[in-house]
């Protein structure tokens, strides 16, 4: 087996080998891999394959054929200047014996043709310029929930790869790699090059180059894409839906016009995931749901379908009951709602800037998007934004004990326990299964004492874990204090439109004055409850 540094930097990345393990251990780690399944045979052979060998061969090789093709040109044109010189030279022999003296004519040159030596110096060894991608490696991670939040919470999903989806399947989110960054770089550029129609008033350090060029073009022709080309943002006759693909040569062309017009509305699928990466790492309650993508479209119509029933008896003579079918299929639609974020930054800060600004602008839309999508699952007011199980109707009511003015009760908690029949909860892992409520609301069901006289607190001293009987409490700021949920988080569905828009502007008064740059993010997402009755609410809680 042949060790190389392909195949050292995968086992180092894949299976926790030691950067500096001997090649017997990197033997040994990459049979094991096969044993595993981890490693599959045709990959073993692309990673043992030496780049550097390679290289060396193609250059021999290269050098052979011109040495080659030299020879064969000067030989040529040896024949032509022989056939030019005359048929013998006379010579006069002197009498002392001494050589003869040559007189000859020197032949005239033959006129070469510089045309045709140029096209023989193009099919010399063949030389291809490295790409801008190749410098990048396209190793991919896979990503996992961390241990805790940004919140510094207890992460319910803690140490689980990283995937959106649910009951229609789940897709795994890995990680970007050298590569995937790069083009999210270029593309963040791209977008302000765009958006500013040529790239005018974009300071020096944040504008595109012949790098960013290259990389843009393997994008557009090599990697999948999600958005709409040709339109503001909607779809119409005139515009082409990008449904996480490759672009075709109708749409590379489609992608650089609008480019050139300012209103590129589609975004490599890169990029897109990055942005969800954050939600999904961080979020009380968005990993949780049942996300699924679409690629078009303002409205979602789907439809429910509910449980038919048996009727016991049945003697001889006695008709069969008739299950009536009305309400039986319902409709179940669903609006997709628009999300901006915008953020002004400083052209002074842009031009000294030495971080990735790109990768800047990301995480804080990331970040913002984390909070929207947490408050809209749970108090989406369902006109103008994904409606909310709060805000929900048909979910399973439940009084609280002592009302607004009392505190609440273990009482409280267990009737939102069993608001949620079993059937509902059956085939879920506990840690999808959640309470909802805000801080305040959390602190006063984990101060409940197990006596006046005995200060131990019923649901244990563990508060920081942020669990009660068993189920993970999600904490969102903006519930009101007397609001409270506990549900089947999957039962929740919440559309994603892929596609996200960045645009930029350092026109206007406002901007030009302050010297200022700003830069609009918009995407669409839509939600709602699948069935009330996988949902316990109280509204009358301790305000």
């Amino acid at each position: 087996m042949l060790v190389t540094k392909q195949l050292r930097k995968w086992l180092v990345d894949q299976c926790d080998v030691q950067a500096d393990a001997d090649d017997a251990v990197i033997k040994q780690a990459a049979a094991s891999a096969l044993v595993e399944g981890k490693l599959t045979a045709e990959k073993l052979a692309e990673l043992q394959k030496d780049p550097e060998a390679e290289e060396a061969a193609g250059f021999v090789k290269s050098m052979g054929e011109f040495m080659k093709r030299s020879d064969d040109r000067f030989a040529a044109l040896e024949a032509k200047l022989t056939a030019g010189a005359p048929a013998e030279a006379k010579a006069d022999a002197g009498t002392d014996g001494s050589d003869a003296k040559l007189k000859a004519t020197a032949p005239t040159a033959p006129a070469v043709d510089d045309k045709a030596a140029h096209s023989d110096d193009t099919q010399l060894g063949q030389v291809r310029v490295k790409g801008a991608h190749e410098n990048y490696a396209t190793t991919r991670k896979s990503m996992h929930f961390p241990d805790r939040t940004d919140k510094n919470r207890p992460h319910a999903k803690s140490g689980q790869q990283l995937a959106e989806g649910g009951t229609r399947g789940t897709r795994p989110i890995e990680g970007n790699s050298e590569l995937d960054n790069a083009i999210c770089g270029a593309y963040f550029k791209w977008s302000l090059h765009c958006g500013t129609r040529g790239g005018a008033g974009v300071p020096a350090a944040m504008r595109m180059n012949d790098h960013d060029t290259d990389l843009i073009n393997y994008a557009l022709r090599n990697c999948k894409w999600a958005g709409v080309i040709g339109g503001e943002g909607s779809e119409g006759d005139h515009t082409i839906s990008v449904k996480n693909e490759k672009l075709s040569e109708r749409g590379i062309k489609a992608v650089l016009d609008d480019a050139t017009s300012g209103g590129v509305e589609v975004a490599p699928i890169m990029f897109d995931d990055a942005i969800i990466s954050t939600p999904l790492l961080n979020g009380e309650f968005f990993p949780s749901v049942n996300v699924i993508n679409v690629t078009r479209g303002r409205r979602i119509e789907g439809g429910s379908i509910g449980n038919v029933t048996l009727t016991s008896g049945g003697a001889d003579g006695t008709a069969i009951p008739l299950f009536t079918t009305t309400g039986y299929i319902a409709a179940f639609d669903t609006t997709i709602f628009t999300v901006n974020g915008a953020i002004e930054l400083g052209l002074d800060f842009l031009s000294d800037a030495v971080p990735d600004i790109g990768a800047m602008v990301i995480g804080q839309y990331g970040q913002q998007l984390l909070t929207w999508l947490d408050n809209q699952i749970c108090n989406g007011d369902g006109t103008t934004e994904p409606e909310g199980i709060l805000v929900a109707s048909g979910t399973q009511s439940v009084g609280s004990t002592n009302g607004a003015g009392g505190p609440p009760t273990v009482g409280d908690y267990e009737g939102l326990l069993f608001g949620v029949a079993k059937e509902y909860k059956t085939g879920w892992p506990s840690n999808r299964v959640m309470f909802g409520a805000n801080e305040t609301t959390y602190q006063r069901a984990r101060s409940i004492a197990v006596g006046s006289s005995d200060q131990r607190r019923v649901f244990g001293m563990t508060h920081e874990d942020y669990m009660l009987l068993g189920h993970p409490y999600g904490i969102q700021g903006s519930i009101a204090n007397a609001r409270l949920f506990y549900g089947v988080m999957p039962r929740y569905r919440m559309y994603r439109r892929l596609g996200l828009t960045i645009k930029t502007s350092t026109e206007g008064k406002e901007l030009v004055r302050d010297n200022m740059m700003l830069i609009t993010a918009r995407a669409r997402f839509g939600g709602q409850i699948e069935d009330g009755a996988a949902f316990a609410v109280m509204t009358d809680a301790q305000s």
